[in-house]
């Protein structure tokens, strides 16, 4: 009985951080070489590159740090500053 109790207050503990896992990789740098250049993809599917610089020159598709999100994104904002975007 002890076991089952705790193995039932485990699950509600990890259910409790899904939110925050799921969420954690909605925003980041890619700028290049110290460049101040950052990405948001919000709740409703806008990816947004802002800030001065380049981005990063992403050699392959799964290192974009928004690779795991890409089914979501229906719409992409490169803001004045961004001099030059990745390919892969």
């Amino acid at each position: 009985m002890k076991k089952k109790f705790l193995s039932v207050v485990f699950v509600l503990f990890m259910l409790s951080f899904m939110p925050v896992i799921a969420n954690a990789a909605s925003s980041g740098n890619c700028g290049a070489d110290g460049d101040n250049v950052t990405w948001m993809l919000d709740d409703a599917g806008t990816l947004t590159i802002s800030g001065t610089g380049d981005m990063e020159d992403y050699r392959s598709s799964y290192n974009i740090p928004w690779y795991g999100s890409r089914s979501s994104i229906t719409n992409v904002i490169i803001e004045e500053g961004v001099t030059s975007i990745s390919c892969c």
